[in-house]
């Protein structure tokens, strides 16, 4: 509708995902002679839009694409290739063979799929070790896609789990993941961000402020397909009135 198409227009997005937003606008707008006009909008809401206005400096013409991020009512700088601190606990875990590699994403699944049976000191053990697994390049081999996505189900179940430790664990391993492989953390995207987003809202200092963290890391390294921008987006209609304040 109208105020999706004046949000979106509003944005100014550096890197990749500029084409998936201009696709997104091209489809919200009328065809031409409709008549159809957008509706003004008060000096207030606009303030409220999203933002991401590149800064000129010497990182960004060295390759590093540096911008202001405004997301969830909070403006920060971004910086694409920006180093992230590996998980603390974390160590290399390096696996040779594709079998070994399937083996061990399937012990780590379980283990995180199995909240019931597996206690919060074992799941932190098996966050640890999928980080574990990237520092040691299981990431370049070709059945880690694969494993990554099957992680979907067990990743949201910690990033909502009742224990911070877990919480605060398992945004720090999400966000160490999509700086190193970047765009290989895109199929998950659209299911984490809503659930960070929420997280954000929360009381609790120590998981709200780990999931606005992680939210901003990924959204730095990993470009978002269309269904994951339309899900940030679609936030600002959520039923909780923190989401839709900080939307």
């Amino acid at each position: 509708g109208g105020p999706l198409r004046d949000m979106l227009n509003n944005m100014d997005i550096v890197g990749k995902n500029r084409i998936i937003l201009k696709d997104i606008i091209a489809s919200t707008r009328p065809p031409s002679g409709s008549g159809r006009k957008t509706p003004k909008r008060s000096h207030h809401n606009r303030s409220k839009t999203f933002s991401m206005r590149p800064q000129a400096s010497a990182r960004h013409y060295a390759g590093a694409s540096v911008g202001k991020l405004k997301i969830l009512g909070e403006a920060i700088e971004v910086e694409e290739n920006r180093s992230v601190p590996t998980p603390p606990g974390a160590t290399s875990v390096s696996v040779y063979t594709e079998k070994e590699l399937n083996e061990e994403m399937g012990k780590i699944i379980s283990t995180l799929s199995d909240v019931k049976n597996n206690d919060w000191n074992k799941r932190i053990k098996s966050l640890n070790r999928l980080a574990g697994l990237v520092m040691g390049g299981a990431h370049d081999m070709d059945s880690f896609p694969s494993n990554l996505l099957k992680l979907k189900g067990p990743m949201i179940e910690q990033l909502q789990d009742l224990r911070s430790s877990v919480v605060k664990q398992a945004c720090l391993v999400l966000a160490y993941i999509s700086s190193v492989v970047r765009d290989g953390m895109e199929p998950l995207m659209e299911f984490v961000i809503p659930v960070l987003a929420h997280l954000n809202c929360v009381t609790i200092q120590v998981i709200s402020k780990s999931a606005n963290t992680c939210m901003h890391t990924l959204l730095s390294h990993t470009k978002c397909s269309r269904r994951a921008v339309q899900k940030i987006f679609g936030m600002g209609a959520a039923k909780a009135p923190a989401v839709r304040e900080k939307s």
